[in-house]
């Protein structure tokens, strides 16, 4: 009886144990990551034996896993059962690259799926004329592990597969304690409580059972909820980050295209006067090399002749035609940060684009820009090579996602604020971008 409270016990820490490891899979890891699982499980395993043991000797008993104990025991338990808590936050810690509060938040979330799953196989006993069904262990053991198996692969599928795990902010820490307390109180606390009262008949037992069920299920949701949020905050974020910086790149770009067309201006009024006394070919290749960089956009706003000023150059050197028909004057309503991140992001998605092609001939962007009946309309074309996934009407990046591919969304995020509209297709080897922005109805 001993050896089965021993095993009984390990078993519940192994449960634990895997329940963690399914919410966490996704964590970042760290290095050796499968000698410090498989080391960190052992030690968790040798510690819990370990004090089971030490509590056999004083005692005379061991600890029952799930069976009706007197209040000091039950006590101990409690103890216990926080003991072997914290070992598995620990194990998870030095595995996974993550915060120790993060640990946490996954870890009861973890705790939470076990408990589950243990109820579940709990209320199966109460079953009428369970006798036929349970006459072999072997069948009992059989069954508590589908369970098991069972509700794993359901919390990973609904809580963790196509879930990301964010660290979260420092001011979400109260939020993730509470979570993992809370957790703790009704796997663990209110558990004790009740399952080890001796005094308890079957009616209380389903209901405790149903009732701890239900609970750790709305714990699971709000463990999702709290993690869909942080992920949405933190890809907003990004994207405040992405378009302060292409403001401050604006300013930078705006100061650099000033200054070199001051340059440009004096430096042809010196070869002009040079030329007076000289006609040689090289001043001829000197203008020509100017007027690469002299800003030639004169669409009637500042904003616009920067960013193409600024991405015609980029043209130039990778030997791309662009092609623009604006009129700048249309797009007065619009913010000047706003005007250079969108067309900014459009440009540069089509340059990436094309660059890559090797006929020169669809090495050809075009823009154009122009109002009709109180709508702007700003529609941006470009070849491309290999295919094109799109996701929720945008395409879908297969490079990095920490940060390509916001930029499609903070156009679309732009165009939302003046209440307009953001499509985007490709039909055979054309990419076709377009903005419809309401100009009245702009703010």
């Amino acid at each position: 009886m001993i050896v089965f409270d021993y095993i009984s016990t390990l078993l519940m820490a192994s449960e634990i144990f895997a329940a963690e490891l399914l919410f966490l899979w996704k964590a970042p890891r760290r290095s050796y990551f499968w000698m410090r699982l498989i080391s960190s499980y052992v030690l968790m395993m040798a510690i819990t034996f370990e004090i089971q043991l030490i509590y056999t000797l004083v005692s005379g008993h061991a600890v029952s896993y799930g069976e009706p104990v007197s209040v000091d025991i039950s006590i101990f338990k409690f103890l216990f059962y926080l003991v072997i808590f914290a070992e598995s936050i620990v194990c998870m810690f030095v595995t996974f690259k993550v915060s120790l509060f993060t640990v946490l938040m996954y870890c009861a979330g973890g705790y939470a799926s076990q408990h589950i799953a243990s109820n579940i196989t709990y209320l199966i006993h109460y079953i009428p004329n369970n006798d036929t069904v349970f006459h072999y262990v072997w069948v009992q053991i059989a069954i508590e592990i589908a369970i098991f198996i069972f509700v794993y692969v359901a919390t990973f599928a609904l809580f963790v597969y196509d879930k990301e795990i964010v660290p979260g902010k420092a001011e979400k820490m109260k939020k993730r304690i509470f979570f993992s307390l809370f957790v703790i109180f009704v796997c663990v606390g209110l558990s004790r409580l009740t399952r080890d009262n001796q005094d308890r008949n079957t009616i209380s037992v389903l209901a405790e059972s149903l009732y701890a069920i239900i609970s750790n299920i709305f714990v699971l949701l709000f463990l999702n909820t709290l993690t869909r949020n942080d992920v949405m905050e933190e890809k907003v974020d990004i994207m405040e980050e992405m378009l302060h910086r292409e403001k401050q790149q604006y300013l930078q770009s705006k100061e650099n295209i000033e200054l070199i067309n001051i340059k440009v201006h004096d430096l042809k009024h010196q070869i002009r006067r040079l030329r007076q006394d000289n006609s040689d070919e090289n001043f001829r290749e000197v203008e020509r090399a100017l007027r690469i960089y002299d800003s030639h956009y004169k669409t009637g706003n500042d904003a616009l002749d920067v960013i193409l000023t600024d991405r015609s150059l980029q043209c130039e050197k990778n030997k791309i035609t662009l092609t623009c028909a604006c009129n700048g004057k249309d797009l007065n309503f619009m913010e000047e940060s706003d005007i250079y991140s969108l067309f900014g992001n459009a440009l540069s998605n089509a340059i990436e684009s094309v660059s890559g092609i090797q006929d020169e001939d669809k090495r050809c962007i075009s823009l154009n820009v122009r109002s009709n009946s109180g709508l702007l309309s700003i529609h941006v074309e470009n070849y491309y090579q290999g295919e094109i996934e799109f996701e929720n009407g945008l395409p879908k990046t297969k490079k990095d996602q920490s940060w390509h591919g916001f930029g499609m969304k903070s156009m679309a995020l732009i165009a939302s604020k003046y209440k307009g509209s953001l499509t985007s297709t490709a039909v055979e080897d054309i990419f076709y971008l377009d903005v419809i922005l309401p100009i009245n109805n702009s703010k």
